[in-house]
């Protein structure tokens, strides 16, 4: 790989733009500050079955799609071959930027060696050494291969050593994640989200909003709202704002909500612009992430995207959580996982409004410190 100041990129991800999800934001996110820096960037991504032409073809980089949908174990034959096709000297750098393309990149190197980075982003770093891929071809030591690992948060690195010891630390930098300028900016009249989802404009609007699993808290949350007295449990709506795949999940925090005494809103996933309002109206962002012993919050770029409309947040140290929500600062970690010490929180705050007004003010000042052009700086710097 040669070190030029104008550098030919290449990015490969199996989850991309038009899907939304963490890693397809951080792929276009960074390859869109990739090409504000000058670099001439290609994507390689899914179609997702659809043609994307017309979206593709208004970013300022090259995407080329080939026909999948999102990963699972029978489509690695496929990305293998799309790895096979590529020819190391027409790019300075080749990304792989999710775990299905570094897995393929490991498995074509006795055939074919194709220098690449890598980017571990949490969970992924479990799925290297159990899944059912690397297993059968043995090939559990994925990341030996890379020039060099990129991870998230100073947790997903020393993660990523513990699981992996092969990898050397100067093989192993960290780049934290940007926040895009967009957060940051007012929406015209934020107050329409009310209307439009008929929240009460009354009360404190206590707002989670993430794709709805058992990691992400909602259980802890309304457990702990059941807590409140009846004058609390008054001044509150907790709103919830995401999809869910786990029907008996979602039923049981149903449940939850209809027995806790509070008012509860599941709005599902609802456009961006309509998230960014409520940043703006709402009091409290809660997201209280819960252990698993295969699964990891590597960052929580959520967080920051409150914190970019002065919502300070209430959060679980888990993970990289730590490295965006500071405690005391831009809101609280809540070190014990019970619901009665989420109720105390809560109940802290409630009474202290000036507090959540000066972790608001933090926390905006703290996101204004992460941005996509430092990301992909450090990511592309060697």
């Amino acid at each position: 790989m040669m070190a030029k100041s104008v550098k030919r990129i290449l990015i490969l991800t199996h989850e991309f733009l038009p899907f939304r999800g963490g890693i397809a934001t951080y792929c276009a996110e960074i390859a869109q500050a990739a090409s504000a820096l000058g670099h001439k960037v290609t994507v390689v991504a899914p179609d997702y079955g659809k043609d994307n032409s017309k979206e593709d073809s208004t970013r300022p980089y090259k995407i080329r799609r080939f026909s999948a949908g999102l990963y699972k174990t029978s489509l690695m034959p496929r990305v293998i071959a799309e790895v096979a096709t590529i020819d190391p000297n027409d790019f300075d750098i080749i990304h792989a930027a999710e775990w299905s393309f570094v897995v393929a990149l490991h498995l074509i190197q006795p055939f074919k060696k194709v220098p690449f980075i890598a980017t571990v982003h949490g969970t992924d770093i479990f799925g290297f050494a159990t899944s059912k891929v690397t297993r059968l071809l043995r090939a559990t030591d994925t990341l030996k291969h890379a020039d060099y690992i990129v991870a998230n948060s100073i947790f997903t690195a020393q993660l990523a050593k513990s699981q992996h010891p092969y990898i050397k630390d100067e093989d192993l930098i960290v780049t934290l994640l940007g926040v895009n300028k967009w957060w940051f900016e007012k929406s015209e009249n934020p107050t329409d989200v009310l209307t439009k989802y008929k929240i009460d404009a009354d009360r404190k609007i206590l707002l989670t909003v993430s794709r709805i699993d058992e990691r992400k808290g909602h259980r802890r949350m309304l457990q702990a709202l059941a807590l409140l007295s009846k004058k609390e449990k008054e001044q509150i709506t907790y709103v919830i704002v995401g999809e869910c795949l786990n029907k008996l999940y979602l039923q049981e925090l149903h449940e939850l909500a209809d027995s806790c005494g509070a008012k509860v809103m599941f709005l599902g996933g609802i456009p961006a612009e309509d998230v960014r309002k409520l940043y703006q109206v709402a009091w409290l962002y809660s997201m209280l992430a819960e252990h698993h012993p295969k699964k990891v919050e590597g960052f929580g770029l959520v967080y920051l995207e409150a914190a970019a409309q002065s919502l300070p947040s209430i959060a679980s140290p888990m993970g990289g959580v730590p490295e965006v929500v500071i405690h005391n600062k831009t809101g609280y970690l809540i070190e014990e996982h019970t619901p009665q010490a989420v109720a105390k929180t809560l109940q802290d705050l409630l009474e202290n409004p000036q507090k959540v007004k000066a972790f608001g003010k933090s926390a905006l000042e703290w996101a204004k410190g992460f941005t996509w052009e430092a990301c992909a700086k450090s990511t592309y710097s060697r």
